[in-house]
Parts: structure tokens; C-alpha cells; sequence
């Protein structure tokens, strides 16, 4: 299980590196290209990997599996599916170049990269359903040692405390498990004009 692999003593840690998770509440805003390419061209000392949520296509995987009965493992392959499509949409319209989660575990780090994380050996994932993407994020982050991982959300949480970030579902109950120590959170209001950001403590 995912929460047996997060590594509680971090031996590296890359300064210049961050995992972005793209929310997927934000796929049905029509300027959100325009906002993650100017995004990432403020982020010129940085190297940013990119992983996108499953959005309306999870919620409507989630409510088949009510239907159709085909389990939490097939229903998790299903939303890596979904996952992966969004992701796709985004590399379409930016040109940003795909790499695997594999791949930059390996130490393939560009310097700004939408990561699939269809092909992800399944020790490394968790396929409850409360475990959404953005602990899929975080366990991420935690296996290629980045320094920060930011969550672009379409509101902003009440506070920094991370114990109220799961009351609020603001992240998911899984969330707090794969959080490792070291790890920088920051959740950013994308939708906003101001962009809020509020970082974790």
C-alpha cells in the first residue's frame, strides 16, 4: 500500500524541483491555458511537473461503478484513464512535452513536463476512493524527492492547518498519510485573479 512506501526520511531533496497538481474543477475554465503558461513562464528557476485531475470524467466514473459494479481496482485504472486524458488536453494546447511517472522517478526531470501516471507500478498507488489526486500528487512528489508540491484549486482553504484542509474536504482523507516530512504544500487559488496562495503548515 501507498502509505507502507511514503518515506518518512527523506534523503534528497532537488530545491528546483515542484509537482504542480492542476485541480480538476479547473478543466472547465477557458482561460486556464493562458493561466498555466503564464504560470510557468514566472517560474523560470524552476523546474515544474505537472500532474491533472480526473475532474467531471472521475465523478462520472465514480457514479458507473454504482451502476455497472466493476470494483474500486477496475474504477482506479478507469480514473488513471481519465487522468491521463485531461492531461493530454493540456499537452495539446500548451506543447508541453509527457513523461512517465516512471520515468522521472528515474531521475528524467525536465524542465517543465506533464507527468502520466497511468503506468505506475500499483504498489505505489492506493485505489480507494478516498484517495483522490491529489495524494496521488503528494506520494509522487515524495518519490522523486521534490522540494514543493502545489495545489492549483479553484477556491482557497480556510487556513493553513492541514487538519482543517481535510474537514473541509478542501484535500482528501487519504492526504495527510502521504504528505512526507520535508515536503512544502501550497494551495493556490487559480480561478482568482489575485491567485491566493496559502501555504501549509
Amino acid at each position: 500500500m501507498i502509505s507502507k512506501l511514503a518515506s518518512s526520511i527523506r534523503p534528497r531533496i532537488y530545491p528546483d524541483v515542484q509537482v504542480i497538481k492542476v485541480g480538476g474543477s479547473l478543466l472547465n475554465d477557458p482561460n486556464l491555458i493562458d493561466r498555466l503558461i503564464e504560470w510557468e513562464s514566472n517560474s523560470s528557476t524552476r523546474c515544474n511537473l505537472y500532474l491533472v485531475g480526473g475532474g467531471e470524467l472521475v465523478r462520472e466514473i465514480r457514479r458507473l461503478e454504482k451502476v455497472f459494479r466493476f470494483g474500486d481496482a477496475f474504477g482506479h485504472q478507469l480514473c488513471l484513464r481519465a487522468m491521463s486524458f485531461n492531461l493530454r488536453g493540456i499537452h495539446l494546447s500548451s506543447g508541453w512535452p509527457i513523461i512517465s511517472a516512471h520515468d522521472a522517478i528515474e531521475g528524467c526531470i525536465p524542465k517543465c513536463a506533464l507527468v502520466d501516471c497511468y503506468d505506475w507500478p500499483p504498489a505505489y498507488q492506493d485505489s480507494s476512493w478516498e484517495t483522490t489526486s491529489d495524494s496521488l500528487s503528494a506520494r509522487f512528489a515524495d518519490a522523486i524527492h521534490a522540494e514543493q508540491l502545489v495545489l492549483l484549486k479553484s477556491c482557497s482553504p480556510s487556513d493553513s492547518s492541514l487538519s482543517r484542509w481535510v474537514a473541509s474536504e478542501f484535500v482528501d482523507a487519504s492526504f495527510p498519510r502521504f504528505v512526507s516530512s520535508g515536503l512544502q504544500v501550497m494551495a493556490v487559488n487559480f480561478r482568482s485573479d489575485v491567485m491566493t496562495r496559502v501555504k501549509m503548515i
